[in-house]
Formats: structure tokens, C-alpha cells, sequence
């Protein structure tokens, strides 16, 4: 479940509070709490099952059918017709709508995947160059994309989680986890392969292109020349391999396109010949002659090196061969799973020097471009796309975009689900005639999380922070506000309360393992800075408090001064009960820009939780930083969520920036109200109780004592406006809080 805060710009017009201010703060106050969980494959809504569909309709000319409606599609499930309860028509090629994302059920998700065993040196190159111009031209602002690498020796291996950061993505097809790099960090979700932050800045690192040549190399040379009963075994732990990708890619909602980069294996180690003719025959064509009988080997050749799979009749072009049987049973996981692979021949022309350029028998990699007929079957098998040469990659992925950028997403409720695990097949009909319609072949039953493999909980912990939750089984508060440091980056402490119930709830061990997961993203997607936590709680010491009140947990983030989105996810490791939050914020200059009043602060009573710091992240660089909830020399902590009584007086501090600095500053001026959730205000009962001297980055602060009696019960903010009575400049910012 994601929920925005914003942060309010400051004016310099006095102390009057703008219009624009109080619609902000009436919306918030009215919406009361957060807002309704992001769109999911399959959610639990009051113990009903939403099972949501994302659709491509393809016409006859190749591109998406547009204008359709639920009138138009029939959906059956296990062959019984089921009633479409509802249907919406996204299009991915606008841009993205920060008040209305796209469901995660229909996005994009591109896995950019390096065959390095059936893969020389030189095509790995070309993969990479054309892996590269397609996250810098064709990626666009609504997809996420993710890299990874697979061979036989060391199986698939998650480089980069799905992401919008071109920078990490980058860094990982640069360098593909052979050369000496940094890893994933401390980062067990797997968004950092390098240090995160602005490319060129102290945290950054920029990404070059790292001549990977004799890692690759050292990789061939470790696949010894063996017997075809040897190099086949290896084709068939390859293909198990990526059908392995395809069950694990079910943890990620949307559709997703693997880009397999390979130059393909030796259909003969499988099957011999293809059905109709000789083998060596039938490749030797000129597929660029056009022809209009696609029942031909050369049409059918032609159109598998345009990527045009559903012209080909696969049972013409490869019977019934044991290489189509055992690609069916590899990837039939992919459709399962709503994964499409879209294969890349990468061969070319051999470069000379290549050590397995010249084929080798045994080896499974054969003269160039012999194992296109391979990497032609593996796309055809999950309706994916063949490109002939990664060069071409961008304008090729273009048309694909093109072709699935509209997508109609399904949505109907079947029978109470009660085999978790279970398979169910679905078909889905569209009334267009000659369309072709692109979706899953089916679904699986919700699985208990101990039964998840790591992979799968990395995926999922990912898909729920760039997605949105399913569910928030975990409802907590989450706060974060930028301070000056001595340094160009800016603090951001953050805080996370999470209520200790829902927390624990179906957790009957003797302790609990709590993950807490936080990311910081720019405008553009780029990550800047993060924070992982994994703590085990002794229950016998703390369950009690815990039940009672909760945990909270402080960390603190760097930025530059900017725009950010910041995401988090709190898990228990056993039950895998989670809880997603999301801030939105502003890291103003400081000092320099306009003046800025941060959001009062109310003070937290002591007590009410398990306090739990963050330890910085372990590839971070060494900062300055101190505790900044602290006024004349005594520190307090903050309350996420202010919950007040009806008497209550609590102590609320405000902090100011850039209104100026003199050696003997006149007090700031302060006024306060009260506004409710009908948007009406009143004066708010303060007193001014501490002011602290000049702070870095020339900050001051004041402590306010709010007196909240005779307000009724009910969720209201408190607004507060600053004027420097020399400058006369003028600040304001507001906090919601609640009395109970």
C-alpha cells in the first residue's frame, strides 16, 4: 500500500496560509488514512480473490487492436467461462501519471538474460551494446527492467532487481559480475550492484565499458570438448535452468520479456534434422527473400528472422522432434508464469582470436548462426519474438513496444481458492476476427512464504516496493524529513512504527526475524541511498511490549538537494507478513534557497516502543552526522504518527532554514492553527517554550507547547507560519496528527 505525503513548498508572501495549503492539507485530512492497495495479479479483498488478467490484442497488420471492451473478450478457467467482472485499458506508452500508476498487473518487465556458455567472446560484446541501447532508446518511463546471467556451470544468476535506474542496470551489462565489482552490496534485494547515488558523486560510481574478453574466455575454456552425450546434457541443464527463471519470475507481477542474449546450441544434439528436409539445407536460405506462402521453408525462414513467429507453423518447420518436446517442457513454465522469451541471436561474424569460434565437436556451439534454429524454438514456445542481430536490437524492441503498449486488463472473481500451489489454465477469447491475443496460459494458487525459494522472496520483496502491496498485513507510520549536514548532502532521518499485532501475528517461536528494507529514488528512478536491516527479537523478553505497542526504527538516508520517492518494506522473516510505505519529498538547498520551515515535529512519549536503530549500509562513504531531534542540548524522539488526548499538552518542534543569519538574530515569530477534517481552522493553544541559538547550516528552532484540549475526537493538522521579523521573510508547513 503506497501513500504520498507532500512536502509544501514555501512562499515568501507573509504569514498567510495559501489557498493551495489548505486544499492540501483538507484532501489529506478527509482521506484520513492511506490509500487502498496498487493493482496485483492475485489479492485477497474481504475473503474474496481478485484474479486480474493483463491482455495484448494483436491485428492482423502487427500492431494492438484498440477501442475493445469486456463485451468483446471471453475468459475461461480450467474450461469453465467465466464472468469478467470488470476490465481496464492501459496504455504504456503514455507518460507515467504519478496520481494514477499503472496497475502492476500490466506492466512491462524486461530481463535482460547473457547465455555465457553458449556465447564467444566477441558476440557477448555485441550483446552488451545492443543490452545498452536498449535501456538508453527503447526502455521507456512505465517499464522496469532487471539483469541476469545463466550457464551451465553456475546456473541463473539475479544481477540487478527490477528497476527504473538506468545506472545500476548499466553497471551490471557492463561488467556482468565477472570483473572484480562490488557486488550487490549489502543489499539483499539486489537494486545495488554499485555504490547508489548521483553517477560522478561521492556515493556514485559511473559505469564503464569493462572488457570482459578473457573472463569469458576462462568461462569457454572450462567447457571442456566432450562426447554429444556430454554436450547434450549440458543443452538440457541449460533449458532446465531457464525454465527455472520462468517459475520464480511468478513472484513479479506484470508481463514480463526475458531478452535472452545467446548464440544458440546444435539442434542435432537433441533432435538430429528438422522435420521436412535437410538441416544444413534449410539454413543455408536467403531469409531475405520475401515470400508469401508462409507454408514454405523459406517463408517460414524468413519470418523467424524477422521475429514474425506467428506466421510460422512450428509443427511444419519442426514436427514432432525431441527438441520442441523438450523446450515445451522447459518453458512451459513461461506462459504459466506470464513470461515471454524473446530470444537475440548474437553470433554475427566471429572476430579472429576467438578461442571457441571455429566449432568444436561436442562442445554445443557451432559455426555462426547454426544455432538460430534453437534460439528460433525457444521464442516460438512462449509466443516471443527471434532477433537475428543484437545490433539491431533497439528498433526491433521498438516494434515489439509498439505491439504490447496497449494492454486491457481482466479482472474476475473465481471460487474460493483452497489448493495453494495449484495450477489453473486460462483462455482468453477476443471477439476481433484475425487478432491474435497475447496472455498467460494460467495462474498458480497463492503459496504459503516458507514454501518461497530466497529467489523468489528477493523478487517478491522488489515486486511489492516498485509495485505497490497486495494487502498491507502491516499498517504503521512512516516519517522522514531532510536536515543540513557540514557536507553537500543533506540527512534524511527516518523513522518507521510498526505495530507490533499485526507484526508477530501467526509467529509462535521463541523469536522473530524483522527485515526492514528503505530506498530513496530521484525523479528519474535513480537510487540514491538505502537502508537494510535484518534483526532477530527475542520474544520472551520483548513479545509483551511489542503486543502492546511495536517497534520503532530509525535509519538515516543522504541526498543531494532534489525531488525523492522514498519506498519501504518491513517483513517478518518467518510469517512473511509485510508492510509497504511510501514518502514523497523535497531536499530543499540549505543553506541558500528560499526559507523553508520543516514539518513540526511532535514529540513522542516515552516508553510506548521497542526503539531499534538502522546501522548505516556498509558500502556507504564515512559522513558527518549527528542526532537532529535535539533542542538547547536535549534530545527527544518523534512520533510518526501523533496520537493525542484530548488534554494533552505535548511539545512540538519547529525548525527553520535560510531566513538569514546576524550575529544577534531577533526572535522568530510563530503563529499556529488547528485545521479539521472539514477544512474550517482556529487558533491553536502554544507557547513558546525553547529556542535554540544558530545551528549548522543556519538552522533555528523553536519547541512549541500545543495544548489539544477541548478539540473532539478526530483526525486534524497543525499548521504552522514563521516570519523573521528583520527580513521579514515568511515560511509555513503543516503535520497531521490525531485526538483520541
Amino acid at each position: 500500500m503506497r501513500t504520498s505525503v507532500k512536502v509544501d513548498r514555501f512562499r515568501r508572501a507573509g504569514t498567510r496560509f495559501s489557498a493551495a495549503t489548505l486544499l492540501t492539507l483538507t484532501a489529506a485530512l478527509a482521506a484520513g488514512q492511506e490509500k487502498p492497495p496498487a493493482a496485483a495479479v492475485v489479492q485477497e479483498q474481504a475473503s474474496a480473490t481478485v484474479i486480474e488478467i493483463p491482455v495484448n490484442v494483436i491485428g492482423k497488420d502487427g500492431n494492438p487492436v484498440a477501442g475493445l471492451t469486456a463485451a468483446d473478450f471471453e475468459l475461461f478457467d480450467d474450461g469453465k467461462k467465466q464472468t469478467v467482472s470488470g476490465l481496464e485499458v492501459i496504455d504504456l506508452s503514455k507518460p507515467p501519471d504519478a496520481a494514477e500508476p499503472v496497475p502492476a498487473a500490466a506492466r512491462r518487465l524486461w530481463l535482460m538474460v547473457f547465455d555465457l556458455t553458449f556465447t564467444t567472446p566477441s558476440a557477448l560484446g555485441r550483446a552488451r551494446d545492443g543490452a545498452r541501447r536498449f535501456i538508453t532508446d527503447a526502455m521507456t518511463a512505465n517499464d522496469l527492467a532487471a539483469v541476469g546471467t545463466l550457464s551451465v556451470d553456475k546456473g541463473w544468476k539475479l544481477l540487478v532487481n527490477f528497476t527504473r535506474d538506468r545506472h545500476q542496470l548499466n553497471y551490471a551489462i557492463d561488467t556482468l559480475g565477472l570483473t572484480g565489482t562490488l557486488g550487490q552490496m549489502g543489499d539483499p534485494l539486489a537494486f545495488v550492484i554499485v555504490p547508489p547515488g548521483p553517477v560522478g558523486s561521492q556515493g556514485g560510481v559511473s559505469a564503464g565499458k569493462h572488457d570482459l574478453t578473457a573472463e569469458v574466455r576462462d568461462l569457454q575454456r572450462m567447457q571442456k570438448v566432450a562426447n554429444d552425450d556430454q554436450a547434450r546434457g549440458r543443452v538440457v541443464k541449460l533449458l532446465d535452468s531457464l525454465g527455472g527463471i520462468g517459475r520464480v519470475l511468478d513472484a513479479a507481477r506484470g508481463r514480463k520479456h526475458i531478452l535472452f542474449f545467446s548464440e544458440g546450441f546444435e539442434t542435432r544434439l537433441m533432435s538430429g534434422h528438422m522435420a521436412g528436409g535437410d538441416r544444413s539445407t534449410s539454413l543455408s536460405q536467403d531469409l531475405s527473400v520475401a515470400a508469401t506462402d508462409t507454408s514454405t521453408p523459406q517463408a517460414m525462414g524468413d519470418a523467424a528472422a524477422h521475429g514474425e513467429v506467428w506466421k510460422v507453423d512450428s509443427d511444419t518447420r519442426y514436427g514432432s522432434s525431441a527438441t520442441r518436446e523438450v523446450l515445451t517442457a522447459a518453458l512451459s513454465q513461461f506462459n504459466r508464469s506470464d513470461v515471454v522469451l524473446d530470444a537475440i541471436d548474437i553470433s554475427g561474424l566471429r572476430a579472429e582470436g576467438d578461442v571457441t569460434g571455429a566449432y568444436t565437436a561436442g562442445s554445443g556451439i557451432g559455426k555462426a548462426g547454426t544455432g538460430a534454429d534453437a534460439l528460433y524454438a525457444m521464442a516460438a514456445a512462449t509466443n516471443g519474438d527471434f532477433v537475428r542481430n543484437a545490433n539491431d536490437l533497439g528498433p526491433e524492441l521498438g516494434k515489439l513496444q509498439q505491439r504490447t503498449g496497449l494492454v486491457y486488463l481482466l479482472i474476475y472473481q473465481p471460487k474460493q481458492l483452497s489448493k495453494p500451489g495449484t495450477f489453473h489454465a486460462l483462455k482468453v477469447d477476443v471477439k476481433a476476427p484475425g487478432a491474435r491475443v497475447l496472455a498467460r496460459s494460467g495462474y498458480y494458487e497463492p503459496r504459503p512464504y516458507r514454501s518461497l525459494s530466497p529467489l523468489e522472496r528477493v523478487l517478491a520483496a522488489g515486486d511489492l516496493l516498485t509495485g505497490g502491496a497486495k494487502s498491507n498485513e502491516i499498517r504503521g507510520s512512516f516519517l522522514a524529513i531532510p536536515f543540513a549536514t557540514p557536507s553537500d548532502v543533506l540527512q534524511v532521518p527516518v523513522f518507521l512504527e510498526i505495530p507490533g499485532g499485526p507484526l508477530l501475528a501467526g509467529d509462535s517461536g521463541a523469536q522473530a526475524v524483522v527485515q526492514i528494507y528503505i530506498y530513496a529514488n530521484d525523479s528519474s528512478g535513480t537510487l540514491v541511498d538505502y537502508l537494510a536491516s535484518e534483526m532477530t527479537l527475542d520474544l520472551a523478553m520483548h513479545r509483551s511490549k511489542l503486543e502492546a505497542g511495536g517497534l520503532k526504527y530509525f535509519g538515516t538516508l543522504y541526498v543531494p538537494p532534489g525531488q525523492y520517492g522514498v519506498s519501504a518494506l518491513v517483513r517478518n522473516g518467518t510469517t512473511g507478513r509485510t508492510g509497504v510505505f511510501s514518502r514523497s519529498f523535497s531536499a530543499p538547498e540549505i543553506p541558500g534557497g528560499a526559507p523553508l520551515v520543516l514539518p513540526p515535529v511532535f514529540e513522542e512519549k516515552p516508553g510506548g516502543w521497542l526503539m531499534v536503530r538502522g546501522n548505516p549500509r556498509a558500502d556507504a562513504p564515512p559522513r558527518p552526522a549527528d542526532y537532529p531531534f535535539a533542542v538547547a542540548g536535549e534530545s527527544f524522539i518523534p512520533a510518526a504518527n501523533p496520537v493525542l488526548s484530548g488534554d494533552a499538552v505535548t511539545p512540538v518542534a519547529v525548525v527553520a532554514y535560510n531566513f538569514g543569519v546576524s550575529e544577534k538574530p531577533a526572535p522568530l515569530e510563530v503563529r499556529a492553527e488547528v485545521v479539521g477534517a472539514d477544512g474550517k481552522s482556529q487558533p491553536a493553544n502554544v507557547a513558546v517554550s525553547k529556542r535554540s541559538d544558530i545551528e549548522r547550516g543556519g538552522g533555528r528552532k523553536v519547541v512549541l507547547d500545543f495544548k489539544s484540549q477541548g478539540l473532539p475526537p478526530g483526525r486534524y493538522a497543525l499548521k504552522i507560519a514563521v516570519t523573521d521579523p528583520a527580513s521579514k521573510k515568511a515560511g509555513e508547513s503543516s503535520s497531521p496528527f490525531e485526538v483520541r
